[in-house]
């Protein structure tokens, strides 16, 4: 009996201590998953902003701003809004740097009184012309692989614009407001869809309403392109640049969950992809030699090949920047610190899922 006894106490007291045990694992889980959470959810300061830029036209000249209000379909300054127009040729698609015309990014877009608008240019006269009146229907135009709706803004611009850049051209203004009047690209859509969607459409930029780059990055490309040459952010056309004494070059690769600059906020939506309108040079409108900087960028800025889903879309294209859209508006300066919340590097299948142990 008192062997039996024994026995019985030694299985009684296995099994409690088992459950003691299984409980005690639980609550640590259920603490660090908890600490996590909010680990993953703290505000990093990672530097300050220090060129904030607005392309009135799109792939026309930049303009550097010292503030700007923050809207969800992208910068605006008074009545300048970020890509708010656009070129087309006769059979209406958009032009761009990507293009026949690389003179565009000469070409300066500037808003004057009585709503009237101006286009300047190297050797030409300066054209003033009336905004288009939103009662008129929008027509529609090719961007890439999408259509976006605008206004045409009239022979006087059109027939300036032709003459400057050559060929038949238009000058098309968006409509005013917030209202999508587009879908967002549906390749992006396809490899990231957790980030891109309905929610980040631009006017008549590319892809995003705002585009980030930082000086660590941009000088770290600088120091390994081709001796004597050398290039600034307007190459890149970003909405905002960061700079910070700590900040390492390509660290926004790891921004991949909100930014904060100021009180406003924004949320990522993919890494970059550079064209080779990238090899205009932005104060001449000529291009750079042999290719660059896109020759360099692709020996060390390609997304991996095993990243099948990416590559099979965008290419060898390289990556500078990280495209965000607006989640609270508002206005942001030069100066204002930058934040970001949920850092991690995107899995090789592209869609933007972060893994905890990744995440610092």
């Amino acid at each position: 009996m008192y062997l039996v006894a024994r026995e019985v106490f030694k299985v009684e007291g296995s099994s409690k201590w088992c459950s003691a045990t299984i409980c005690a694992v639980g609550i640590s889980a259920c603490a660090f998953g908890v600490g996590l959470y909010f680990w993953r959810r703290r505000w990093v300061k990672v530097g300050v902003l220090t060129k904030i830029f607005l392309h009135p036209l799109k792939s026309g000249k930049a303009v550097e701003a010292q503030y700007v209000e923050c809207n969800p379909r992208g910068p605006s300054m008074g009545s300048l809004v970020d890509r708010g127009f656009m070129v087309v040729n006769s059979v209406c698609d958009a032009i761009d740097l990507r293009g026949k015309h690389p003179s565009i990014v000469l070409v300066e877009l500037t808003h004057g009184e009585s709503g009237q608008w101006k286009l300047s240019a190297p050797g030409m006269e300066e054209c003033v012309f009336e905004e288009p009146s939103e009662n008129m229907s929008g027509s529609s135009y090719r961007l890439l692989d999408i259509h976006v709706t605008g206004l045409d803004c009239g022979d006087e611009p059109a027939n300036w614009i032709s003459s400057y850049l050559g060929g038949t051209l238009r000058l098309v203004k968006h409509f005013n407001g917030d209202k999508p009047r587009r879908p967002p690209r549906p390749k992006y859509c396809k490899i990231y869809p957790e980030t891109v969607g309905d929610a980040c459409v631009p006017l008549f930029a590319d892809v995003t309403p705002y585009m980030l780059t930082t000086e660590p990055s941009m000088k770290d490309l600088n120091i390994k392109l081709p001796f004597g040459m050398e290039i600034d952010h307007r190459s890149f056309r970003p909405s905002f640049v960061v700079d910070g004494p700590d900040l390492s070059a390509w660290e926004e690769d790891c921004w991949t969950g909100k930014l904060r600059i100021g009180e406003v906020v924004f949320t990522y939506n993919k890494p970059c992809v550079r064209c080779i309108g990238t090899k205009v040079k932005p104060d001449s409108g000529t291009l750079y030699e042999d290719h660059e900087p896109l020759k360099t960028l692709k020996t060390f800025r390609q997304h991996d090949k095993a990243r099948t889903i990416i590559r099979r879309s965008v290419g060898d294209s390289p990556l500078f920047g990280m495209h965000y859209s607006l989640v609270s508006g508002g206005m942001v300066r030069e100066g204002d610190s930058v934040w970001v919340q949920g850092r991690g590097p995107i899995t090789d299948q592209g869609l933007a899922r972060r893994e905890w142990w990744q995440f610092w």
